[in-house]
């Protein structure tokens, strides 16, 4: 039905970076992707501060995604890929809401 592949600390410590959300394409739109992203933030190690995701290429659907969840625009990286990210409240990040994430905070992506 699909994948979700994330690493932890990375790029810095606090982080949680989502490598991978991939819904099969006949499980498109059934909001698979929404329940996958709830799910991981209900289970977030402790100490984690902000989420990060990356879009691929020109793809507005994943960036209204990723925005839809919350995150806001990081970080350009096109034409390889754009970054989101979420601020996370570092009492409660099951609970928290996203804070103010400026453009650019993000070390260049690993390539």
């Amino acid at each position: 039905m699909g994948s979700l592949d994330y690493k932890l600390d990375f790029p810095e410590p606090g982080d949680l970076t989502i490598n991978l959300l991939l819904i099969t394409e006949g499980r498109q739109s059934q909001r698979l992707g929404e329940q996958a992203i709830r799910n991981l933030e209900t289970r977030l190690p402790r100490g984690t501060t902000r989420l990060l995701a990356s879009v691929l290429g020109d793809n507005p659907r994943g960036a209204r995604f990723w925005e839809r969840q919350g995150f806001t625009f990081t970080l350009d990286a096109r034409p390889v890929m754009s970054w989101y990210a979420k601020t996370l409240q570092p009492s409660s990040p099951a609970s928290s809401t996203p804070e103010d994430t400026s453009p650019g905070t993000l070390p260049e992506p690993p390539i």
